[in-house]
């Protein structure tokens, strides 16, 4: 939806071309902390018209030189060759349907959707009124797809989805008045330049003799007419021909804000108005925030109001000046709170907290020293301290003024300020300044030996405010209690205590016992009794600890080095920890406060929280760089005044203590999936075919703080681990055949919620891989051995002979065995034929060739499973025309040779049948999958008198690899080696010593596997 506050070119444009660049220059000291877009990161331009955020969460910025999408990752910008033929873009609208209006100064309209942009096709209705009008001041498209464009000095032109179009002016006698569609109000004025005098006249005439008419119409019809009191005019000694530039502005609860002269009106929706002076610069741009704070962006480089309320910008009180020296074109909220200022000098401003106030460090600048501590004393000023020691006193107005002389600051490394007594400690050598005498101040030891005392923690006594309990700086666990009185400070009792180390940490939780905390974790003293208390719940604190404080409520809380916040309840018989998991920022906390209200504020390296109590229920605020702090390494937190101090290395964020901007709500997560560079919609769960297994997806997490530093995680399905990655991009490959649930996660940092996303698809596996494919090619196998094997029994129940019956039981299972082999031979050939003919039509073609050599093999195979020995010949005829088939299966990525002793006849040697074929297939499965080319398989027939050495070589990952990967990756080696394992037992039942099997994987220098080597040694007859 467009926003309605945009109103930049009503008073500017012309200004506009002649502004040059302004740096910043803030009007006050305090500001919001920021991030600034130029060119430089990837902006068309730096002069900007008006930013809005889609419904998607996309931020778009229109510019002189077309319109660029943000995405918090970078800008993609749209200009002529995207079809946007006119650059100067002036506004911009989402319509109900998503797509993105664009307004150009040529008075044409264009619309994005789908990642295109095209020309809206009836700008030759607006073309028609070209003479009479300037430019389109603002416009609207409501739900029926109707444009009303709000011409200057013209009226309102309404142009239907079907191109029906109707001009609408003012009522008779007015000059101005606003039109209310929808959630938009389009102001537009009648009167242009070239009026006679003579109509000029009359209407002056008019208006000084009774009242200004102000129209506003709706498109129900609906009209009201205000009558403006004409001393508006009087008093601005103002000609009608001479006002220019009206604003006007919805706001919340059915009211309108028109600017008007030097005059703000106040209209409600039924009419009545009041007429307020506040005596404001001219205004571009108002945006009425969530919480009711209100902003106006000003002409002229004039900056940037901001006002407490809608009162307070009648009355003319702004609470705060900004971003002086730009003229500020535009405003935004976006949907997390976030601020968007476009301007028209230099670009983009956002600011992600506008609750957040930056003192920036502007001492000493020739030298870039870190603010370390500061201690409040006053609502607007506080002492301050660098990290070289200097000590000034700082004012929110942003003024330093040095606070002690050089030679008096020496050592310094902490302060505190106590406001009962108005004093400054000053530590570890021990020095105190007391605002009354202004004067500095050493402790007296009062009979105490406190030669080259240092003070390392100091707290106030709970009992007596007049006294205070301080620790040694040294390695030794004293505390030292001291007495205020008299315009000094001594030292009134000194406690050892015995076997503990350091003291770091302590807090008073009675008159009469004390927390401390150390390196070895937390325990308790008695005061009265002078011995240390030991409390079970303690036990699981054995960790460094470094700031303890108590709640009004009385429970404990321990800021550790490790171990994140722990809250230990008053009778101290339970301990519960927050880290991390909870929302905290870090589980390291090295700086801990709590409010008068019970807040708990801690500060870490990664930025600052504040944790809520409400009954059981806790609430972590997170506030970082991404939420407004200068940086994320905290040295220090304060109450100054209604604020909390967070002093960071950068500069000090100030916060309001009690209504501080809660955690914004998420951001939109989106993602896109892309299959062949083309947009795939995951919506529907869709089944993908089994070629379809690469996938690319895209993530858009649209949370502008982080400016794209973000982390993600994903898994492939509920059951798998989850895999992290920094990018927003993710390439998956080779997916197997299954059913997928993908989810996404971001990770945010310091916060455990984590968006979330679920993309559900399916790969389908390949045809012969589906179980009615798999159950008729195991129909047909079992059939045809059925048959085989009975065939054979029933030439063994004709024989009448018993030992001849013995012999043949024993050929039978000879027989047997080869039947089990040559179906599964038989089911890899159809395989190979059945791949090319589901191929191209050359393939088809060679496919039909090919099963005159098939019916070879079959034939081959079926009369070697009646032979008890085959040739020579037909063997290596079998093998040829197998590895030929497979070759071509495999698209020619491998080669093979077949070569033989010239001293073997291959007519006349005989050998049992397929004892070879079934290694050579194994050379060719598994040593050449995965082979785009370079694969060799290599069979060598070697006489040796009275055997024959076969040997099967290929440069496969070898056999040991191969079997590794199988037991690895079940889903895919789906293949079982049957035809190795019936010959292995062939070759037992044969039971000849002439037969033995070698299996050998040969390496390189390296110690790498390089193939697979099998020598079979066979007797021959």
């Amino acid at each position: 939806m467009k926003s309605p506050y945009s109103s930049v070119f009503r008073n500017i444009f012309f200004l506009a071309l002649s502004l040059g660049f302004n740096s910043l220059l803030p009007g006050q000291s305090t500001q919001p902390s920021f991030f600034h877009y130029t060119t430089e990161n990837g902006l068309p331009s730096s002069e900007c018209y008006e930013v809005i955020q889609d419904r998607e969460g996309y931020i778009w910025i229109s510019t002189d030189n077309g319109v660029s999408r943000f995405d918090g990752y970078e800008f993609k910008n749209y200009g002529t060759e995207e079809g946007l033929l006119d650059k100067t873009v002036l506004f911009m609208h989402e319509d109900h349907r998503g797509w993105i209006w664009m307004s150009t100064f040529s008075g044409n309209f264009y619309i994005h959707r789908a990642d295109t942009i095209a020309a809206y096709e009836y700008n030759y209705l607006l073309q028609e009124h070209r003479n009479k009008y300037y430019l389109v001041r603002e416009f609207a498209v409501d739900q029926q797809g109707t444009l009303y464009a709000s011409l200057s000095n013209l009226g309102i032109l309404s142009i239907t989805s079907n191109g029906h179009s109707n001009l609408r002016g003012p009522a008779l006698f007015s000059s101005l008045g606003a039109f209310l569609i929808e959630n938009s109000a389009l102001l537009f004025e009648e009167l242009p330049p070239n009026t006679s005098e003579e109509k000029g006249d009359k209407i002056n005439s008019y208006l000084r003799k009774q009242r200004l008419p102000f129209d506003l119409i709706r498109p129900n019809g609906r009209d009201t007419t205000l009558m403006i009191p004409v001393n508006i005019l009087n008093n601005a000694n103002k000609d009608l021909r001479d006002v220019h530039g009206h604003q006007f502005f919805p706001l919340a609860n059915d009211q309108f804000l028109l600017e008007y002269i030097d005059y703000l009106l106040l209209i409600n929706n039924d009419g009545n108005f009041s007429i307020h002076s506040p005596k404001l610069p001219s205004i571009n741009s108002l945006a009425q925030l969530k919480n009711g704070r209100i902003l106006l962006g000003l002409n002229a480089k004039s900056g940037l109001l901001l006002f407490k309320d809608l009162a307070n910008v009648l009355d003319g009180k702004p609470e705060q000046t900004f971003f002086q020296g730009y003229t500020v074109s535009h405003l935004l909220e976006d949907n997390q709170g976030g601020i968007w200022v476009a301007t028209l000098e230099d670009g983009i401003f956002y600011l992600p907290c506008i609750e957040v106030q930056i003192l920036h460090n502007n001492y000493n600048n020739e030298i870039d020293q870190q603010l370390s501590q500061l201690a409040p004393y006053s609502k607007e000023d506080a002492l301050a301290m660098f990290e070289n020691g200097d000590l000034v006193t700082l004012s929110k107005d942003g003024s330093y003024s040095p606070f002690l002389a050089p030679d008096e600051k020496q050592g310094v490394e902490k302060i505190t300020y106590h406001p009962d007594q108005k004093m400054f400690f000053l530590y570890p050598f021990f020095q105190f300044w007391n605002t009354h005498w202004n004067k500095l101040s050493h402790v007296r030891p009062n009979n105490i030996q406190a030669a080259n005392l240092r003070i390392g923690q100091l707290k106030q006594d709970i009992v007596n405010r007049h006294q205070l309990w301080a620790t040694e700086y040294q390695n030794r666990a004293v505390l030292l209690k001291l007495l205020m009185e008299d315009q000094e400070i001594s030292i009134i009792q000194s406690l050892s205590l015995e076997n503990k180390s350091r003291i770091r940490c302590l807090v008073q939780t009675s008159d009469h016992e004390m927390a401390i905390g150390d390196m070895n974790g937390l325990y308790f003293y008695d005061l009265q009794k002078k011995s240390t208390l030991h409390y079970p719940v303690t036990d699981s604190l054995n960790i460094r600890i470094n700031e303890l404080e108590v709640l009004p409520a009385g429970q404990i809380i321990a800021a550790t080095h490790g171990k994140g916040l722990a809250i230990i309840n008053q009778s101290k018989d339970h301990i519960r920890f927050l880290t991390m998991a909870d929302g905290l920022n870090s589980n390291t906390i090295t700086h801990l406060i709590v409010d008068p209200k019970g807040q708990i504020w801690t500060g870490s390296q990664n930025g600052a929280n504040r944790i809520t109590f409400q009954g059981d229920s806790i609430t972590i605020t997170t506030y970082s760089t991404a939420f407004g702090l200068p940086a994320n390494n905290i040295n220090d937190l304060d109450i100054w005044a209604d604020q909390i101090a967070i002093t960071t290395s950068k500069g000090v964020a100030l916060l309001p203590l009690y209504d501080a901007k809660p955690t914004a709500p998420p951001a939109n997560f989106l993602y896109e999936v892309y299959l062949n560079q083309s947009l795939l919609d995951l919506k529907q769960n869709p089944s993908l075919s089994y070629q379809d297994n690469t996938l690319r997806f895209v993530f858009y997490y649209l949370d502008f703080r982080y400016m794209g530093k973000l982390r993600y995680r994903y898994r492939l399905n509920p059951d798998q681990a989850w895999i992290t990655t920094n990018s927003k991009e993710l390439m998956l490959t080779s997916l197997n055949p299954g059913s997928y649930s993908m989810e996404i996660e971001v990770i945010i940092p310091g916060q455990s919620y984590r968006p979330h996303q679920e993309a559900s698809f399916t790969i389908a596996p390949p045809f012969w891989q589906l179980a009615w494919v798999k159950t008729l090619a195991l129909v047909i196998i079992l059939g045809t051995g059925y048959m085989l094997v009975n065939a054979y029994i029933q030439r063994l129940r004709q024989q009448g002979e018993k030992a001849k019956m013995a012999k043949e039981i024993d050929a039978l299972r000879q027989q047997a065995y080869r039947a089990q082999m040559n179906p599964h031979f038989i089911f890899n050939c159809m395989s190979t034929i059945q791949g090319m003919i589901i191929g191209g039509k050359t393939e088809q073609e060679n496919a039909i060739k090919m099963i005159s050599r098939f019916s070879l093999l079959i034939r081959s195979a079926l009369e070697a499973s009646h032979e008890e020995q085959v040739s020579l010949k037909d063997e290596l005829d079998l093998l040829n025309n197998y590895l030929s088939l497979e070759k071509i299966r495999f698209h020619d990525s491998f080669d093979y040779e077949i070569t033989l002793d010239s001293s073997l006849e291959p007519d006349w040697v005989q050998l049992p049948p397929m004892l070879v074929q079934p290694f050579v297939e194994n050379a060719v499965l598994h040593g050449m999958e995965g082979k785009k080319e370079g694969g060799k398989i290599s069979v060598n027939y070697q006489d040796r008198d009275d055997y024959l050495l076969v040997t099967i070589s290929d440069n496969g990952p070898g056999i040991s690899t191969t079997k590794a990967q199988k037991l690895q990756n079940k889903s895919i080696y789906r293949h079982k080696s049957l035809g190795i394992t019936i010959t292995q037992r062939r070759l037992e039942i044969l039971n000849h010593p002439g037969y033995e099997l070698q299996v050998e994987e040969p390496r390189d220098d390296n110690g790498k596997i390089i193939g697979t080597i099998i020598k079979l040694q066979l007797p021959i007859s």
